[in-house]
């Protein structure tokens, strides 16, 4: 564990427990704005992992269709192999840890995802909206259905995950 209070496994970062005990008192002030610091860098670098996972294998030749599906795979299989720092990423989006320094840092590595989605929009293939709510339409119901489908008496058990990235599709192609 780091001074700071995190622990570093190869490539994976984690909050430790200890953090509530820093709004509880139990640390000193000194201790909170390195740690506060330290925090926003994992939840940055953390974040930027994500976007380059989820940006694995796109290719700017193939249909946007296509790339939308792959992104939709890929946004799965970060959620399912990296399943702690989703987890960690969905907790730290809202917190004080998301400032719009960090998430300018973040944006500079979201710019292949987006850009698939801008594409679609000028070609007439996707809704002309906001490529972020397009992008929204994608991950937040994989996320959403993920954090379903893994629970022990889910109601969603036999979850068929190309049907939901058929879905997404349908949702923002015009």
């Amino acid at each position: 564990m780091s001074e700071y209070g995190y622990t570093k496994i190869p490539g994976r970062y984690f909050i430790e427990v200890w953090l509530a005990s820093v709004y509880k008192g139990q640390h000193g002030l000194e201790r909170i704005v390195p740690l506060y610091t330290d925090a926003k860098k994992v939840y940055a670098d953390v974040k930027i992992q994500m976007h380059k996972e989820c940006a694995k294998g796109l290719e700017m030749n193939e249909t946007v269709e296509n790339s939308v599906k792959k992104i939709c795979k890929n946004v799965l299989r970060y959620i399912q192999e990296y399943t702690e720092e989703f987890l960690f990423i969905e907790q730290s989006c809202n917190s004080p840890f998301a400032t719009e320094e960090v998430l300018n840092e973040i944006e500079q590595h979201s710019k292949e995802i987006v850009g698939i989605f801008e594409r679609g929009i000028k070609e007439g293939v996707l809704k002309q909206t906001s490529p972020i709510l397009l992008i929204s339409f994608c991950y937040y119901p994989i996320q959403q259905i993920f954090k379903e489908y893994r629970k022990p008496n889910s109601m969603l058990p036999d979850t068929d995950f190309n049907m939901v990235f058929q879905m997404c599709w349908d949702a923002i192609k015009r």
